[in-house]
């Protein structure tokens, strides 16, 4: 059952207009909590530098965060109101079981999440069950997720 409902949410999300980016951090490669919050919120920076052009092209950026972590929910407002006019950002509270998009964030999170899993060769037997050997992951679901990479 579990399953069907990834391939029907594939299917909602191949056809969602969105584009992602993602960042993955190796907390061990820290020496501390604070490097690593640091870390975040200089990337999240340069990515919004990087496409500010877009950013700007809006009347209002949301950000949608579920404040699950402290230290990345203080970085990623950090981040962006260094990099946005504090007038051009809101700030929602992002629950994902009313969110659509939040969702979508959570597959993304998830599929990329895994692929780093495949390539460290750490899949869990769970991984492979849903989604196979790495190969046909790579070819198949990652694939079709990576084409609304930024």
């Amino acid at each position: 059952t579990r399953k069907m409902m990834l391939g029907s949410f594939r299917v909602f999300f191949r056809h969602m207009p969105v584009k992602y980016h993602t960042f993955a951090y190796a907390t061990k490669q820290f020496a501390s909590l604070d490097k690593l919050a640091g870390a975040m919120r200089r990337d999240i920076v340069n990515f919004l530098f990087d496409n500010l052009a877009e950013l700007q092209s809006y009347d209002m950026v949301k950000v949608y965060y579920d404040n699950g972590q402290h230290s990345i929910a203080e970085s990623l407002h950090r981040a962006v109101e260094y990099a946005l006019s504090k007038d051009a950002v809101v700030y929602r509270s992002a629950q994902p079981s009313e969110y659509r998009l939040s969702q979508a964030a959570d597959y993304i999170c998830t599929m990329e999440l895994t692929a780093i899993k495949y390539a460290e060769h750490t899949a869990t037997a769970t991984d492979e069950k849903f989604f196979g050997k790495w190969s046909d992951f790579k070819k198949g679901i990652l694939k079709e997720t990576r084409k609304k990479l930024v």
